[in-house]
């Protein structure tokens, strides 16, 4: 299903202004960082309530990993305390002490049936957040709070957000957020032009009071647009595909026909649709399961979506777990799951080796950390294993069973040859042709909302500004994932909170850039939480296997998922300098079971210096790529002259390097810093040094003029240019040129090669 993408509509009346002198929001955020500490502050009023937030308080502190959390009952915190901590507040005004004292210096007002906010009044259930306003008691530290009418609905907004991950209740994210009905009616940042009269309001403020126009109720489902699509056709469509779906699974299982009624919410774009719910998976589900919501772009076109299935089933099976055989049956009911269809990539997973054996699908640990593209496939080969057989009474039980297993009579050879059975694996689509030189970006993940991240407008117009104003042809997309400790291995999970480098946000990107004429490369990195990958290094042989057992599932996925949507280039690894240099035979093993899934071209981002000089692997790939962040000088005041003759000494040990292995290179990273003696250390924090555009301009100038003729380098990806270009505002000690002399030599060097 495909639409035109649709404008998300702001809401900026009417409008209701706070009056407090106070700092900007980020000056707050930085202030809760300096400090390091966080003061909760629960209501008492409702002794069971305050039993369930002191667990939960005492959750977040047991997760907390950079923050000191301390938590007091409205009783107990002191008037000291109050003006002494960044401050989080819980409860109603009639349970919390603390909040009814503040609510009057707060653009809020609570009562006991209704939530007031932006000059509305919300009552069916209404929860409001505030995160990181200014503290009525100390306007120079920031205050949040979560409110309510009840403390029952505070609880249960909380437990359903966060999932136990109570840790991020510190970081809200929003300036403001309030749900009513269990829906997202009002979410935004204040506007602090004025920093005395914090409005609401503006760029940043979006209203979902309205729950879409209905379009056509048919069969029990009603279908609702949300500035998105009038087109009759496709709405029957979508109609259709459902009332069919529905009818197959009750004729399958002998069901009586539901009388169930479901709406159906359509939206034009993933920012629009997780502006409005808080998820931007192109499908989704309501907590009641009552509701579906669909992203409808070209981006995903040719696709099906599981979701929809997993709804009409779930409603069909009220006591049905959560498991591979529920997943299976979902995505088994699909023709075009991404797009060739869950079989197709089964059969092709299986005849590379990638297929999964049945107990890790089994293994809940394993499969909680699996990539959801082998999950779909795998889990829909095993339902039609059970259905080929006619085992319908065994599907049922096991769709039922609290710990559902292997299937009675299935071995480990009859389920590699049934999934080699399923399509006969065909030859890969060509993908998109590189262009002979990459003149390319690293396309930074700068912002951390829905509305600045790699999902949203924002990242869109900043994609077309490299494309047609810095003549870029290329681009290199981020997908990060967080490591705990480099000396153990653990497993690596995939992005998927909607603000976050999530697996819809990288294919929108994908799609943006394409549209914007520019040839991605996926460069999947790791980020270790209080070190660096160059340091990952375990500590006897068991260790190394499993993290390479962990670390090939996590890009496996990135494999899966660039072929699937056909990015040409695929950096398997970024800096993992001990790790290279002492287990290079793991990587080569590695890149090899990555080419029966992945048909593009692959690269391997080394650290300068080393890593990069003494790679042995660089014949397994496509092109040898480097961070280049070799010094150009050791002088506090050299001329460009020097800079000149010292990026080409560095350009002579990387020529050598492409000569030895024969193969071309890439500068999978390379950069400078808008600080003084940028040159000296150009992978450095600013380290206390000053904004310095003109020391900038310096290495870029010798960058440029060392690279012209350098028939072995294929490309430069400079770090970096953000998705979200107001950011550059606030980071005018960082890398990105976006503002800078800097960026008009780029502008000329690009438009002339």
């Amino acid at each position: 299903m495909a639409l035109l993408a649709g404008c998300i509509k702001h809401h900026a009346e009417p409008l209701a202004q706070h009056t407090l002198e106070g700092p900007h929001r980020e000056a707050l955020v930085d202030t809760f960082r300096a400090q390091g500490r966080m003061l909760y502050v629960y209501g008492s009023g409702d002794s069971t309530a305050a039993g369930k937030y002191r667990g939960i308080l005492a959750e977040v502190a047991a997760q907390s990993r950079r923050t000191q959390v301390i938590f007091r009952s409205d009783r107990e915190v002191t008037d000291a305390e109050l003006h002494a901590f960044p401050l989080f507040l819980f409860g109603t005004p009639a349970t919390n002490t603390v909040l009814k004292r503040l609510m009057p210096q707060l653009p809020l007002n609570v009562t006991e049936k209704t939530v007031q906010f932006n000059q509305q009044q919300y009552g069916a259930h209404p929860v409001l957040s505030l995160g990181f306003f200014p503290n009525p008691l100390a306007p120079t530290l920031p205050l949040s709070l979560i409110t309510a009418t009840t403390d029952d609905d505070i609880l249960n907004y909380i437990q359903e957000r966060y999932q136990g991950h109570y840790g991020w209740l510190a970081f809200g994210g929003w300036g403001y957020e309030l749900h009513d009905g269990g829906r997202r009616k009002v979410m935004g940042f204040f506007d602090e032009t004025d920093p005395k009269q914090w409005k609401i309001g503006g760029k940043t403020h979006w209203d979902f009071s309205h729950d879409g126009q209905l379009l056509k109720e048919q069969n029990g489902f009603s279908v609702f647009d949300h500035q998105c699509t009038q087109d009759s056709g496709l709405v029957d469509s979508i109609l259709a595909q459902l009332s069919a779906t529905r009818t197959r699974i009750s004729s399958l299982f002998n069901l009586p026909s539901t009388t169930s009624h479901f709406d159906i919410h359509l939206y034009p774009s993933l920012e629009r649709k997780g502006l409005a719910t808080g998820n931007t998976r192109p499908a989704s589900i309501s907590e009641d399961g009552r509701s579906l919501h669909l992203l409808l772009h070209p981006e995903f076109a040719g696709r099906e979506w599981p979701e929809s299935n997993l709804m009409l089933l779930r409603s069909q099976f009220p006591k049905l777990h959560s498991s591979p055989y529920e997943l299976g049956f979902a995505v088994w009911l699909t023709s075009r799951w991404e797009k060739q269809g869950w079989k197709h990539w089964a059969s092709k997973l299986a005849a590379g080796g990638n297929a999964l054996r049945l107990p890790e699908i089994f293994d809940a640990e394993a499969w909680a950390h699996e990539s959801p593209y082998l999950k779909g496939c795998m889990a829909a080969a095993l339902v039609d294993w059970l259905l080929q057989r006619k085992q319908i009474a065994e599907l049922k039980a096991q769709l039922q069973a609290a710990n559902p297993g292997i299937p009675s009579g299935l071995t480990e050879v009859d389920w590699k040859s049934h999934l080699l059975s399923l399509a006969p694996p065909s030859a890969p689509q060509p993908m998109p042709p590189l262009p002979a030189y990459h003149k390319a970006f690293n396309f930074a993940h700068e912002g951390y909302q829905i509305f600045n991240g790699y999902a949203s407008t924002e990242a869109t117009a900043s994609m077309r500004t490299l494309a047609d104003d810095l003549h870029s042809n290329s681009v290199a997309l981020i997908p990060y994932a967080g490591y705990q400790d480099v000396h153990a291995p653990s497993w690596l999970d995939f992005s998927d909170g909607a603000g976050a480098e999530s697996d819809e946000s990288i294919i929108h990107s994908i799609w943006s850039a394409r549209q914007a004429g520019l040839a991605v490369m996926l460069k999947p990195q790791v980020w270790p939480w209080n070190s660096w990958t160059g340091e990952v290094a375990m500590q006897d042989e068991a260790a190394w296997q499993q993290f390479f057992d962990h670390y090939f599932r996590w890009i496996r996925h990135y494999a899966i998922m660039a072929e699937m949507y056909d990015v040409p280039v695929l950096c398997v690894g970024v800096e993992f300098v001990k790790a290279t240099i002492q287990r290079p035979d793991d990587w080569r093993a590695m890149i090899g079971k990555l080419r029966p899934i992945y048909s593009g071209k692959l690269t391997y981002a080394a650290n300068w210096g080393d890593e990069f000089e003494n790679c042995k692997f660089w014949d397994a790939l496509d092109f040898i790529g480097i961070n280049c962040y070799y010094p150009l000088s050791k002088s506090d005041k050299p001329s460009q002259k020097d800079l000149d003759q010292g990026f080409a000494a560095i350009l002579d040990k990387v020529e050598a390097a492409s000569l030895k292995a024969r193969k071309p290179v890439l500068f999978t990273e390379i950069g400078f810093r808008t600080v003084e003696r940028s040159w000296q250390n150009p992978h450095a924090e600013a380290d206390g040094r000053k904004a310095d555009n003109a020391a900038q301009e310096m290495c870029y100038r010798a960058m440029i003029k060392g690279l012209q003729g350098r028939d072995w380098c294929q490309g430069v990806y400079l770090w970096k240019w953000p998705a979200y270009m107001e950011d550059a505002k606030y980071d005018l000690q960082g890398f990105t040129p976006l503002g800078r002399p800097s960026a008009q030599l780029v502008r000329e060097w690009f438009w002339g090669m």
